[in-house]
């Protein structure tokens, strides 16, 4: 398992930089790539209260009861 996200990681890596180099000659490629990372990710959950409700209004989830 260890051995398999080392490569995953050293792939990115590489992508990362030989994109880097070649950032002159595509532009387009590269700004789509930093725009896909800056995106937020909407996978939260909805939140639940002490009594396991789930939270409807800000305030409830301000409190973190």
């Amino acid at each position: 398992m260890r051995l398999c996200w080392e490569k995953i990681i050293r792939a990115k890596a590489k992508l990362e930089l030989n994109m880097a180099i070649a950032v002159e000659d595509n532009k387009k490629y590269f700004c789509k790539y930093v725009g896909h990372k800056r995106m937020a990710k909407d996978n939260l959950h909805p939140l639940l209260n002490a009594g396991g409700n789930i939270v409807t209004k800000p305030e409830e989830d301000a409190e973190g009861t």
